[in-house]
């Protein structure tokens, strides 16, 4: 008497998240994953984005000044050839506007050609991060170490001025 009550109370525990996912509407699940799925208006914009092939200007209200440092986060090359990659965190199929001109393939060294606000042009690989100041590309790791010499410096001229 109890095998088969344990036997149908296994099946439906094995049915159940099934039931649920089948039970929520298609923009909650998208809610809840984050950017692994995405609803069919958000689709129909990346998919726009792709085939119109466009490099993402700075829009001109946009204080480009303001920045001191831009990171490139990662890059994703699709099998189609498209490119997307994430400046300050910023993805660049999003609206929000980006602080540099991107370039649409990266060269033989997975590097992203990329214009600055100024004008300059760069190549940093994903994890680089550009001084705008000083017009220098860095690694990742060199961030801290810049930063702490810059403060130190600071704290010398401070207490060696009359």
């Amino acid at each position: 008497m109890v095998k088969p009550l344990l036997a149908s109370l296994r099946s439906i525990t094995s049915c159940l998240p099934i039931l649920i996912l089948v039970c929520l509407p298609p923009s909650a699940l998208a809610n809840d994953l984050g950017r692994l799925f995405y609803t069919p208006a958000e689709r129909a914009q990346l998919n726009q984005l792709r085939r119109s092939g466009e490099t993402i200007f700075l829009p001109d209200q946009t204080d480009a000044t303001a920045l001191e440092t831009i990171t490139l986060n990662g890059i994703l090359q699709r099998r189609d050839g498209t490119l997307h990659s994430w400046i300050n965190g910023i993805p660049s199929y999003s609206e929000t506007p980006l602080p540099a001109r991107l370039g649409r393939q990266t060269d033989e060294n997975r590097a992203l050609p990329m214009e600055l606000p100024g004008g300059m042009t760069v190549r940093p690989k994903p994890g680089q991060w550009i001084d705008l100041k000083r017009g220098q590309l860095f690694e990742n790791y060199e961030k801290p170490a810049i930063e702490k010499t810059e403060q130190l410096a600071d704290d010398w001229q401070t207490s060696t001025a009359p």
